[in-house]
């Protein structure tokens, strides 16, 4: 029966459908998508904090003519705008650093899909299946295969 169990699990793992090179694919496509995402992101960052800059020091530079309180003021507003930019992104980091490693997950889990066999080898087998005889059963450690996870063999 157990024999039976496992070749008629062998045979589904076998019946995975071949468009698993097509997920792949598709799962590598939206890893570079979430990569040029960032990317875009720091230099859209960057050049919001350049321009920043650049507001900040004419700002200064002119209000240095006025008074000292109306550049306290200048100052004051351009770096609020920029903690709220700053904020901004760091939320974008945040959100970019929980994807990217999910992503990474699905790109491994997808990768493995193509999996038709498992073999697992049971060290000192003769002893352990003398041990078996009295209705245990013996449980291979979890592993992953054909885009399922937490599988588990038993003996």
């Amino acid at each position: 029966q157990r024999q039976q169990d496992l070749d008629a699990t062998t045979t589904k793992i076998e019946q995975i459908p071949p468009t698993v090179t097509a997920v792949q694919t598709e799962a590598r496509v939206a890893l570079e998508r979430v990569e040029t995402w960032a990317k875009e992101a720091m230099h859209e960052v960057r050049g919001d904090v350049e321009a920043l800059t650049a507001k900040m020091k004419a700002g200064v530079d002119k209000v240095c003519a006025d008074t000292a309180q109306e550049v306290r003021d200048k100052v004051s507003g351009l770096q609020s705008h920029l903690d709220v930019k700053h904020k901004a992104a760091m939320v974008r980091f945040d959100k970019l650093d929980e994807e990217i490693p999910k992503l990474r997950k699905e790109v491994h889990i997808v990768a493995g899909m193509p999996t038709r066999r498992v073999s697992w080898v049971v060290p000192n087998a003769m002893t352990i299946f003398d041990d078996l005889r009295a209705a245990r059963s013996l449980f291979s450690p979890k592993f992953h295969c054909g885009g399922v996870g937490d599988l588990q063999l038993e003996l």
